[in-house]
């Protein structure tokens, strides 16, 4: 079943086990935008048009897929323009995958897929890093001397571990079986998001063709991070018995608005919100500094579109100079040392925090370098002086580049402060544990 050309299609198909087959599942498309664009697949009729419409803001539109992949639900988003190609059940391995209009599985510039993988989480030899790996050889395996692949990290969907990496080959040549061109050399690369699922392993990927390459490909990060941003929201939930599409306890999932979480940094307890959707990432003490971020479901930190990241640092309190608007200016400098021709802020104002000082600044950078491509990044901060140390709380994103300035946003940062308060500087009680009811309770 397999082709050589299926780069990341035919190892989802490898790692899988020979198990009992089913019949497809009955997927189910929903379009916010307009329903005449929306399309049904397993045999339902392709109701889309030719133009792809746009919400208010100009972005296109996005199709929400929910399907019933083994033992859960997965649902996820991507451009309208797409439509179905093959779906399919083989043994123990699911696999849907998707093309641009007037394209087919065959001949195609660009291809969605989902996997899945019945029972392989019972594996205890196997995790979302080992099953990514092994997707990621087939294209070393294609081609030796053009193959490169970036780990792009860890990251959380629906509470499940998950694992983003890319892959490539600059030049291929697939086995000539499909029609028109199929045998033409070309280059391959694909953003491969693996999910441990409770009892399966899901992937889902995007992938796109081009003009074959001498050498290895660059990793375009502004590239496939807006693709990964197309995808999101994805979600996995559990299938609830006698729930047909359009399979609303996953599809309409609502989550609490917010989370409030308390950490110990240092000499104090430090407490703040975060909005639903968000996953606790990287946390990390060295020294004299500690750090915690958060992102986005189904956003890894090198691809993120917005972070909100908690630092504290030790005994900065106590520097002669220092201060919340120090510290905070300090922050918004380092955005000015990476962008100084497209450098902004806009100092917001002093605040109080428990008490302490604090100080509430927002800096941007119309067009930023990163490893693998340019973007634009913003974030308020806000920089609290603490009894013997100074805490910076930071509501970061990313766009596209600019060659101008960003423009301060008031009301979009206004309604992202109000989401990370209340925040709360507390001491530190001895003996006290999570969740730290002294600061909970703190009025």
């Amino acid at each position: 079943m397999c082709k050589t050309v299926f780069l990341f299609l035919c190892l989802a198909s490898s790692v899988g086990t020979s198990l009992t087959a089913q019949s497809n599942p009955k997927s189910n498309t929903n379009n916010p935008c307009d329903a005449k664009t929306a399309f049904m697949l397993s045999g339902v009729e392709d109701g889309a048009t030719k133009s792809v419409p746009t919400n208010p803001n100009g972005s296109p539109c996005s199709v929400s897929w929910t399907m019933p992949v083994w033992s859960e639900i997965v649902n996820l988003s991507w451009p309208t323009g797409f439509h179905p190609g093959d779906e399919f059940t083989h043994g123990g391995h699911y696999q849907v995958e998707l093309v641009p209009k007037d394209e087919t599985v065959h001949q195609w510039s660009q291809m969605v897929t989902v996997t899945g993988e019945k029972g392989l989480s019972a594996n205890p030899n196997l995790d979302e890093i080992k099953f990514s790996y092994s997707m990621v050889s087939g294209f070393k395996n294609a081609c030796p001397d053009t193959y490169t692949s970036q780990a792009i990290g860890p990251t959380k969907i629906s509470g499940h571990d998950a694992y983003a990496a890319w892959a490539s080959c600059g030049s291929v040549k697939p086995d000539g079986s499909g029609p028109r061109g199929e045998g033409r050399i070309h280059s391959e690369s694909a953003l491969i998001v693996t999910i441990h699922g409770t009892n399966d392993y899901y992937t889902v990927q995007w992938a796109e063709r081009g003009p074959a390459s001498t050498q290895p490909l660059v990793f375009d990060s502004a590239k496939w991070a807006d693709r990964l941003q197309k995808l999101n929201p994805i979600k996995v939930c559990p299938i609830i018995p006698g729930e047909a599409a359009p399979y609303p306890s996953c599809a309409d999932k609502k989550a609490v608005t917010s989370i409030s979480t308390i950490k110990p940094i240092f000499s104090e307890l430090v407490s703040f919100s975060y909005p639903s959707g968000f996953y606790q990432g990287a946390e990390s003490t060295k020294s004299d500094r500690y750090m915690i971020e958060m992102l986005p479901d189904g956003e890894p930190s090198a691809l993120y579109s917005q972070k909100i990241v908690v630092t504290g640092n030790k005994g900065f309190s106590a520097y002669p100079n220092m201060s919340a608007l120090k510290g905070a200016q300090l922050r918004a400098d380092v955005f000015k040392g990476l962008c100084p021709d497209t450098y902004s802020s806009k100092q917001i104002s002093l605040a109080k925090v428990s008490g302490h000082d604090a100080y509430i600044e927002w800096a941007g950078c119309g067009s930023v370098k990163y490893s693998g491509g340019v973007r634009s990044e913003s974030s308020l901060i806000v920089s609290i002086q603490g009894k013997d140390d100074n805490y910076i709380i930071q509501w970061a994103e990313r766009g596209s580049a600019s060659s101008q300035p960003i423009v301060y946003d008031e009301t979009k940062w206004k309604d992202r402060l109000k989401k990370l308060i209340p925040i709360k500087i507390c001491p530190l009680v001895p003996g006290e544990h999570e969740p730290y009811p002294s600061c909970v309770n703190q009025k």
